[in-house]
């Protein structure tokens, strides 16, 4: 995993357009300069020493935008000093995975997606053949040439030749992020915990710090408003129990994470996932009333799951699709999806592994003692324990 205090952090959670370019230009100029700290003397002799500063870490879950802004994007991060790593969150789709190739380390979580747009797509939404106005010609033909920019940028920093991702490009494709590294889109896949152990203490909502709530709901309607919340938590718990590298403070207090309808979304979801697995701090789940199989999945890669004991888990992934309209590679995109169920299911918990298949044919609805034999929780939460 990747320690939050050891880097600058910037995100890209949105489309890639003006907005962003100027958010990325301010961000890095920023950080890319010394850091000048005191040092020694008197107070009338005051010294001064410049420190390198940090490595920037660029985190991407965007579905693309604008290839102009795209370019602008990756000179800024290429011209940079300072070293500049990326990792996709949740998802870098067309001009975003080209923003994520510019990186010098680029990182990605096992369950994270990079989306290969065909370049017509990317750079103009028709092909040049089927244009008749001259301007708009003019334009698709500035299109190809960028096209031909990009695709020499990305055998330069990737393991793609020019044959390959000549075919690459003549359709949308998913690439999972085993396929993204071996293609050399991605150098690293970062490890994410397994299984954590019962606990052997129940904790409800009330003994965790009001600070380190975060709630889930319906009018959540941005992951990276989660993502931020979990990131900046644990960049203070770095703050405040280390000092000169020697640890000052005990164990942090967890984030308790109220779930109360995630969005049914897997672009939603995956961000949020990611972000959990990768916390330092622990971070609680607490489920009630009816929870669907989104709810659940949230829940069940945190470190520790509560579920209220008049609560329901509701669990049905046969319809289920990525939600991406620009998606034609729906094979592989199902593929993906389902394979993201079954490793959470496999490794977070005692689903047996011969019924995995089940999640996909048919809906199951457990009550709190199923869910709790099933591993889908680790406590249920009384009345008694809340009041």
């Amino acid at each position: 995993m990747l320690d939050p205090a050891l880097y600058n952090h910037i995100y890209l959670t949105s489309d890639v357009d003006q907005t962003s370019l100027d958010h990325i230009r301010a961000a890095v100029n920023s950080m890319d300069r010394p850091i000048t700290v005191p040092f020694g003397g008197s107070t009338d002799e005051v010294q001064e020493v410049k420190l390198a500063p940090k490595p920037i870490l660029l985190h991407i879950d965007s579905p693309g935008g604008y290839v102009k802004s795209c370019i602008s994007i990756i000179r800024i991060i290429l011209n940079a000093k300072t070293p500049v790593h990326t990792v996709v969150e949740g998802m870098a789709a067309s001009s975003a995975a080209l923003i994520l190739a510019c990186g010098q380390k680029r990182f990605a979580y096992p369950d994270s997606i990079v989306l290969i747009h065909q370049h017509r797509k990317t750079l103009h939404p028709h092909a040049p053949e089927t244009i008749t106005h001259e301007d708009d010609l003019v334009e698709a033909e500035q299109g190809t040439a960028l096209y031909e920019l990009m695709k020499g940028f990305l055998s330069e920093r990737t393991k793609m030749t020019p044959t390959l991702l000549k075919s690459l490009l003549s359709r949308d494709k998913f690439l999972s992020a085993s396929e993204a590294k071996r293609l050399g889109l991605v150098t690293q896949i970062l490890n994410v915990p397994a299984l954590h152990p019962t606990p052997t203490k129940l904790i409800t909502p009330r003994s965790i710090e009001e600070d380190n709530h975060i709630v889930i709901g319906h009018n959540t309607l941005e992951s990276s408003s989660i993502v931020h919340k979990i990131h900046n938590i644990n960049l203070l718990r770095n703050t405040s129990t280390h000092w000169r590298g020697h640890i000052i403070g005990g164990t942090p207090q967890p984030i308790a994470l109220q779930i109360d309808s995630v969005r049914p979304n897997y672009y939603f979801v995956l961000p949020i996932v990611n972000a959990i697995q990768s916390s330092l701090v622990p971070i609680t789940s607490f489920m009630e009333g009816q929870c669907p199989e989104w709810d659940v999945i949230v829940s069940l890669v945190c470190h520790e799951r509560f579920l209220y004991y008049k609560s329901t888990v509701q669990l049905d992934f046969r319809y289920t699709k990525m939600n991406e309209s620009k998606a034609v590679d729906t094979v592989t995109n199902t593929k993906i999806l389902q394979a993201f169920v079954r490793r959470i299911f496999a490794t977070r918990t005692k689903w047996p592994k011969s019924d995995l298949h089940t999640l996909f044919e048919r809906a199951h609805v457990l009550s709190p003692t199923r869910a709790l034999e099933l591993g889908l929780c680790d406590g249920i939460i009384t009345d008694k324990m809340t009041s």
